[in-house]
């Protein structure tokens, strides 16, 4: 993945997290494996 996506993609997930900011311990956790796992299987398509 070039670094350029990887940016991308942790910036989106930071943008994702401080909009869900009640998340703490185990479920900001689970989103953030909800989320990784998602991006690598394809699921999330960011427009281009």
């Amino acid at each position: 993945m070039p670094n350029t996506k990887l940016e991308g993609l942790f910036t989106d997930l930071k943008n994702k997290l401080r909009n869900h900011n009640g998340l703490y311990g185990m479920r900001r956790e689970k989103f953030i494996d909800g989320f990784l796992s998602a991006s690598t299987h394809g699921i999330i398509n960011k427009k281009s």
